[in-house]
């Protein structure tokens, strides 16, 4: 199956300039209940281009960008809808391959980028997929993929070989009803950990893996668990402050707040907090909004249609900036420099009123 796309990776981001304003400039139909989005150069031009499924019908829109922030849509079968993917190059070809859940069937799609497109390389089964995640959990320096089930309570992690290849490593207990995932090194002892929010409880899990100080061959797992709020969706890790963990932050939908977990030390209990937040927030992104050098969050709200941005201190404190208007039920959220300014521009795809957003940013 050939899906006409040629993946060459995301562009480097610059230091961003700090934005006077944001400025709409395009509003583009796509699929049915669109939850998920990413960016990335998907015809070897080097501008980024955004590529949202539906997660209802068996469909991919791709958003062309003319590099100035102009995007026009092509849509492309898939074998059911999606609400979750991810983007990387797991045969190291230097083009991005994209994986998406299939849970109707039971299956992580992969496709591989190839010189003109994507081509279909294989499905994984999987019970009730429901949330994707990259990077390199077991050290070897090759990009493995983490799988969250929504009905299993299990978090099955793929080794990655290098090649494409992927093969079932290591299965997770995890929280009831999945419904986001992060593969990062989040306590900075250089192996990646697994975060899975599960949306029965309202909380958070994260598994971590350390390095003994002797042997570079000797691990330990340890796994803490900390409350987030009704519903957490979208959880994301970023380093809002100067130590060397990462923050894991994300939206607890039905509880009015972002929620964000911090480890004091490798191998020690989450410490979470809340950020207050009406409008059920249903995604965050991270980037530098204000040129200070410190990554601010963009989220969107659900309920009240529109989008908040919010600065940081450097110390992890968040205070509100502005608020951009939407279409019905924004939720993913995607922040990249789509007009080559350097600037960091904001895209979201509106749930229920089935389209993306784009807001460019206006230099200072």
């Amino acid at each position: 199956m050939a899906l006409g796309l040629a993946s060459c990776g995301e562009a480097p981001q610059a230091r961003a300039p700090r934005p006077a304003g944001y400025q709409r400039v395009a509003r583009v139909p796509v699929g049915e209940h669109p939850v998920a989005m990413v960016a990335l150069d998907g015809d070897g031009d080097g501008d980024l281009d955004l590529l949202v499924p539906s997660s209802i019908r068996p469909e991919l829109t791709v958003l062309w960008n003319d590099g100035r922030g102009g995007l026009s849509a092509q849509v492309l079968a898939l074998p059911e809808g999606t609400p979750s993917l991810v983007s990387a190059d797991f045969d190291e070809d230097g083009r991005l391959d994209l994986a998406l859940v299939q849970p109707g069937r039971g299956e992580v799609l992969l496709l591989r980028g190839v010189a003109g497109g994507f081509s279909l390389w294989t499905t994984l089964a999987a019970r009730t997929p429901f949330a994707l995640a990259a990077g390199d959990r077991d050290g070897d320096g090759h990009v493995d993929l983490a799988v969250a089930s929504f009905a299993d309570d299990i978090t099955t992690l793929l080794h990655g070989d290098g090649h494409g290849g992927l093969t079932r490593m290591q299965r997770l207990p995890g929280p009831t009803g999945a419904s986001s995932i992060v593969l990062e090194d989040v306590d900075g002892d250089r192996r990646a950990d697994v975060a899975v929010t599960g949306t029965q409880a309202g909380e958070l899990w994260l598994t971590s893996t350390s390095t003994s100080t002797s042997t570079s061959t000797s691990t330990s797992t340890s796994a803490s668990t900390g409350a987030t709020g009704g519903w957490p969706l979208g959880v994301i890790a970023a380093q809002l402050d100067s130590d060397a963990a990462l923050e894991l932050v994300g939206a607890a939908n039905q509880g009015d707040a972002l929620f964000i977990g911090e480890l004091a030390a490798p191998g020690a209990a989450l410490s979470m907090r809340a950020v207050p937040l009406a409008g059920q927030p249903g995604a965050v992104a991270a980037a530098d909004l204000d040129g200070d050098g410190d990554l601010d969050l963009v989220v969107t709200a659900k309920a009240a249609d529109r989008v908040d941005l919010l600065l940081n201190d450097g110390a992890g404190h968040l205070t509100y900036w502005r608020s951009l208007a939407t279409g019905v039920a924004p939720t993913p959220v995607v922040i990249a420099d789509l007009d080559g300014d350097r600037c960091p521009d904001i895209a979201f795809a509106n749930a229920f009123s089935n389209d993306v957003m784009l807001y460019r940013c206006v230099p200072e």
